[in-house]
């Protein structure tokens, strides 16, 4: 199973990859998980299948300014929160 291609996700809480999807994909430009957390599978119970992420566009897409010193453009930026993949 495919998401769709997500602009911007913003993450401020918890997304959690559902186990009933062998093959799931997770599609964005950009996935900022600010004060959240992506979970695939615990260390206890991995992922049952494949969990991807893959990032959309160009390096001339427009960036996420975070502050002066951060920003962003087709990457997974992880600032308070969590990426947590198992499997």
């Amino acid at each position: 199973m495919d998401t769709p291609v997500l602009g911007n996700l913003y993450l401020d809480g918890l997304l959690t990859a559902n186990t009933s999807f062998p093959n799931l994909t997770l599609h964005a430009h950009n996935i900022w998980i600010q004060r959240g957390a992506i979970y695939a599978g615990t260390q206890d119970i991995p992922y049952p299948g494949n969990f991807s992420i893959t990032l959309h566009g160009s390096k001339y897409d427009p960036d996420i300014i975070v502050d002066a010193d951060v920003y962003t453009n087709n990457k997974v930026l992880v600032n308070t929160g969590a990426l947590h993949l198992y499997g």
